[in-house]
């Protein structure tokens, strides 16, 4: 099974439980990132998807408990119980929980002790709506919500909608991005542009001014003209 297969019946649970759930959620720019959050009011579970149970995978896990209410581990379902020695040290000494899935279903082998002092305010804060359905749990190619991949993608369908315009008009519209402020965004978003950076957008300078335009999609047959400089 891959991991993507096993966190599937684990997001069905939480949903099914109750929690608002969150795939992929990274801390930040070089930080860790959790496979699956679940999130109930200021309570938080951290669920690590992983293909066997390891001690490896288990310090994994337990660096989440500093910050989640509850923390678990999901894996296959095991047929011999090959990981008694693990299943001893989850219970009794790193207090990480463990799921099993096998099949479409998951079910918890090991409920996760709650930590009543966890604080969850630094995951609660990277939590966005695209991260639950954005890429699903487990993944390893890449292309998870980041706040900057939010800002590109919606500065983007600006575009699209309104080709020929420019940076800084493009900002104003955005409903949010995540720069202190427009006169930032709009600075970093040209250099990012200039160095084709932002997905489905491409730039070009008519006399003094640099208009944006779509990335023009040649398998669709889509084609936007640019201004003559």
């Amino acid at each position: 099974m891959s991991e993507v297969t096993i966190a599937g019946p684990v997001v069905a649970m939480l949903v099914e439980m109750g929690w608002d759930v969150f795939q992929e959620v990274s801390l930040g720019y070089s930080q860790r990132r959790a496979d699956i959050v679940g999130a109930y009011e200021n309570r938080i579970w951290v669920v690590e998807v992983k293909k066997s149970l390891s001690l490896s995978v288990m310090d994994q896990a337990w660096r989440w408990k500093r910050l989640a209410t509850w923390v678990s581990i999901a894996v296959p379902f095991r047929h011999q119980r090959t990981n008694r020695f693990c299943d001893h040290v989850l219970r009794n000494f790193i207090g990480v929980g463990l799921i099993e899935v096998e099949s479409d279903s998951a079910r918890i082998l090991i409920p996760a002790p709650i930590n009543r002092w966890a604080k969850t305010d630094r995951i609660l804060e990277r939590l966005h709506p695209l991260q639950k359905s954005l890429v699903p749990a487990g993944s390893i190619a890449g292309g998870f919500y980041t706040p900057f991949r939010a800002t590109c993608r919606d500065l983007a369908e600006i575009v699209k909608a309104s080709p020929g315009i420019s940076m800084k008009e493009a900002v104003a519209k955005l409903s949010e991005h995540h720069y202190t402020k427009d006169t930032t965004a709009v600075s970093c978003l040209l250099k990012w542009a200039r160095l084709e950076k932002i997905p489905d957008v491409r730039m070009i300078q008519n006399g003094r001014k640099f208009l944006l335009f779509p990335e023009p999609n040649e398998a669709r047959g889509e084609t936007h003209a640019a201004p003559k400089p």
